[in-house]
C-alpha cells in the first residue's frame, strides 16, 4: 500500500521507492547550478559542456532547513537529519583545516572539486554554514 500526503496547495505527493519526495530531491538539486556556456566555466577548460557549481552559502540554508524539518517532524526523521548535517558540517571543517586561507569558497565544481576561479574565502559561505552549526547545536540541545 502506498501511502500519499497532500501539500498545503492541495496535489497529492507519493514517495519515491527509495522513500524521499519530490520535493526533497528538489531541494538537493538546489544546491547544484547548471552553468552552460564555456566563458563561465573556471576549471581553466575550454570544453562547451555545461559544469555544474555548488554554491556553499545555498548549502547552509538547506542544512538549516534540513534540521528544522527533522525536528519538526522528530524520530526517525530527526535522526537521518543530524547524520547528514554533521557529515556535511565535518567535511567543511575538513577543508577549513586544509586550506590555505583556513576558509571556505565561494563554490566549488561537481562533488567539492576546486573551482579555480572562485573566491577560497568567502564570508557569506563561512555565515551561512556557521548559522547552520548554531541551529544544529539549539535543535540538539532542545531535543534531550
Amino acid at each position: 500500500m502506498v501511502t500519499t500526503t497532500t501539500t498545503m496547495t492541495g496535489m497529492i505527493r507519493k514517495p519515491r521507492r527509495d522513500g524521499t519526495t519530490t520535493k526533497a530531491l528538489l531541494l538537493k538539486r538546489l544546491l547544484k547550478v547548471k552553468i552552460p556556456f564555456s566563458q563561465y566555466r573556471f576549471d581553466g577548460t575550454s570544453s562547451k559542456l555545461p559544469v555544474v557549481q555548488e554554491w556553499l552559502w545555498v548549502a547552509g540554508f538547506y542544512l538549516r532547513a534540513r534540521l528544522a524539518v527533522g525536528h519538526a517532524l522528530g524520530g526517525s526523521h530527526w535522526a537521518s537529519a543530524k547524520k547528514e548535517v554533521q557529515s556535511r558540517l565535518g567535511n567543511y571543517y575538513g577543508h577549513i583545516k586544509k586550506s590555505t586561507w583556513s576558509s571556505l569558497p565561494e563554490l566549488t565544481n561537481s562533488n567539492g572539486s576546486t573551482c579555480w576561479g572562485s573566491c577560497p574565502a568567502q564570508a557569506w559561505s563561512v555565515g551561512c554554514i556557521l548559522e547552520a552549526c548554531l541551529d544544529f547545536v539549539d535543535l540538539a540541545s532542545a531535543m534531550n
